[in-house]
């Protein structure tokens, strides 16, 4: 028997979409990034890492204002739960 659990379906949708959003990023598709990690922040708003993600995606895309956003929301997310 195993020690290790599977991971909860919510936590495999996350990383999904995540992963989504990771590829069309790295193909230049900001749009379709950020509707990826906005889905992950759908399914898990307690985690950083979709937050960052996105504003990285709303930077390259030159929204400066929701790119900063992001940044607060992930950073107060790290202060308060270290997610």
């Amino acid at each position: 028997m195993s020690d290790i659990e599977p991971l909860p379906t919510d936590a495999e949708e996350y990383l999904e979409a995540l992963n989504r959003g990771n590829a069309f990023f790295v193909r230049g598709e900001f749009a379709e990034a950020i509707a990826a990690f906005t889905e992950a922040i759908e399914i898990d708003s307690n985690r950083s890492l979709a937050y960052y993600s996105r504003c990285a995606a709303h930077y390259a895309s030159g929204d400066e204002a929701r790119s900063e956003a992001d940044r607060m929301s992930a950073e107060r997310l790290e202060t308060t739960s270290g997610r």
